[in-house]
């Protein structure tokens, strides 16, 4: 089969379409997003096939730009038809973001089948506008479904990289040079990385520098040597193991080390803790549309799966007292770890190749 994949703009709107795509290997791709977005470096980097096409966001612009990003919008409709014209799909797959909504609409208005799939709780929303269009949409709570009427919505989770949750401490502390015997806390926000954390973070370095933990720290490429640089003078002969990284893409091995996780609610990332079963504490990112990042880890909360602290009262005192608290607590962490997990999906990409086949008739 061909089949294109879109979506894009965040690593939460290309990844699992892209783990999907790997899945599919055996069928001729092609990416189709924005030239501004992760989905290309991604896409490439993962030896599939890019096309561009113009678009943007409408939230956050004025009425002049919102009045460009639908001229944009307009125009990546219509670079969509002739890519899909030309490129004679039998499916388009994809997440929701607003990279998809061009594609989408242009493989409806061909008779093109259609599979988007959204990841949080509250879908989105180019998703709720493009959901009745969609010949299936793909969802990774239950709860969804209530946003979405007059849908076919089928709940499969989200399909995420195959080796999440497959190291164990031992062997992902010796990857990273950490010891097993010491606690492990990574701090990460999301692709971008996440100011507010990397501050509050930063700021309590100097009341925990004699505390025998290891803190593993995603701080985002933007933001990287800024942080080294103050943590490397405020930690200079300190007890605390603190490693920062810009990036990372072996994130099982990070997982797999961590006893604790802090964390924005983006979710892929809440998909990903709940696989690897793993406690954390969610601080959603308080600008996100519709705020479904609080929403998301409202719903890991509920289950025991997660604790939630609001970027408001994310404070360097209030970092420091719930790291001492929890991790002077390993039952409760244990716990916490072993509800995320009862409520993941391990079969999220086997579901998500059924839905495939059933639409297209075809074996994947």
């Amino acid at each position: 089969m061909k089949i294109i994949i879109t979506g894009g703009g965040t690593g939460g709107h290309v990844v699992p379409g892209l783990t999907v795509a790997d899945a599919l290997r055996n069928h001729v791709l092609l990416y189709v997003g924005s030239n501004h977005g992760l989905e290309k470096k991604l896409a490439s980097s993962s030896g599939i096939a890019f096309q561009p096409i113009l678009t943007r966001a409408l939230m956050g612009q004025g009425i002049l730009g919102k009045l460009k990003t639908l001229f944009l919008i307009g125009l990546g409709f219509l670079q969509s038809l002739k890519i899909i014209a030309a490129f004679k799909p039998r499916l388009v797959l994809g997440t929701g973001g607003y990279v998809s909504s061009p594609v989408f609409l242009a493989a409806a208005a061909l008779g093109i089948p259609t599979i988007l799939m959204e990841q949080n709780v509250l879908p989105g929303r180019t998703v709720r506008f493009l959901s009745k269009k969609m010949t299936k949409v793909l969802v990774s709570f239950e709860e969804s479904k209530a946003y979405l009427p007059g849908t076919s919505v089928v709940v499969t989770g989200t399909p995420l990289r195959s080796k999440i949750g497959t190291v164990g401490k031992e062997e992902a502390c010796q990857r990273l040079q950490l010891s097993p015997l010491k606690p492990v806390v990574l701090l990460m926000g999301a692709s971008q990385g996440a100011r507010a954390l990397n501050e509050a973070l930063l700021g309590a370095l100097p009341y925990i520098k004699d505390k025998p933990w290891q803190i593993l720290h995603l701080t985002g490429k933007a933001h990287f040597d800024k942080v080294s640089e103050k943590s490397r003078q405020i930690l200079q002969g300190s007890a605390l193991t603190y490693v920062a990284f810009p990036f990372v893409d072996a994130m099982e091995n990070f997982y797999g080390a961590s006893d604790l996780i802090i964390s924005r609610a983006g979710a892929t990332t809440l998909s990903e803790l709940m696989l690897a079963g793993k406690p954390s504490i969610l601080v959603p990112y308080p600008y996100a549309a519709d705020n479904h990042q609080e929403m998301n880890a409202r719903w890991l909360e509920g289950h025991g799966g997660c604790h939630v602290v609001l970027e408001k009262d994310f404070s360097s005192s209030l970092f420091v007292s719930t790291l001492e608290s929890m991790l002077s607590d390993p039952k409760t962490l244990e716990t916490m770890g072993a509800r995320a997990k009862q409520v993941s999906k391990p079969n999220a990409l086997v579901d998500v190749l059924g839905v495939i086949r059933d639409v297209t008739g075809e074996s994947v």
